[in-house]
């Protein structure tokens, strides 16, 4: 994406027991909220030359088995 621009990170579990609980972390800490499967990224900026920004998320399904998952943003001046 380009610096200042707004995405969206969707998550979508396959296979286990739902419900499912979902948990995002970024380079600055916790965002989103549990049971949220889509988060809203914005307001990053990349500065002069590129930046990565890897988000993480962790899926927990009602029989307490769990995944987790990353993407790397990267958000261009």
């Amino acid at each position: 994406i380009c610096s200042g621009d707004t995405t969206r990170l969707t998550a979508l579990a396959s296979g286990g027991t739902p419900p499912f609980q979902y948990q995002w972390q970024a380079p600055a800490g916790v965002i989103g909220a549990v049971n949220t499967n889509e988060i809203t990224v914005s307001h990053l900026n990349a500065g002069a030359i590129a930046q990565n920004y890897t988000y993480t998320v962790s899926i927990t399904d009602a029989k307490n088995c769990k995944a987790a998952d990353l993407v790397n943003l990267v958000v261009n001046p």
